[in-house]
């Protein structure tokens, strides 16, 4: 099929980073860390919950269902105010 590349594959990255960053921005270390510019707990948060799993599990598997909802909220907060 060749979807490597393919605008659906751009929105699922798209839609499961939102989900990700918003879900590691729950810990106000993290947060605050961010603020200062300091993404070292941001890049340890990944590399707990998604790097170290490589292809052993699935997207599915690693970040929960498919969920929308922090990816609207980003383009919200980002393009509408």
């Amino acid at each position: 099929m060749g979807y490597f590349g393919s605008f659906p594959t751009y929105t699922v990255g798209n839609v499961t980073a939102a989900a990700l960053f918003a879900e590691a921005r729950q810990d106000t270390g993290r947060q605050a860390a961010l603020e200062r510019g300091d993404p070292a707990p941001v890049l340890a948060f990944l590399g707990d919950k998604v790097w170290r799993h490589g292809r052993r599990k699935t997207r599915a598997e690693i970040c929960g269902p498919m969920d929308t909802a922090p990816y609207l909220a980003h383009l919200k907060a980002r393009f509408a105010g």
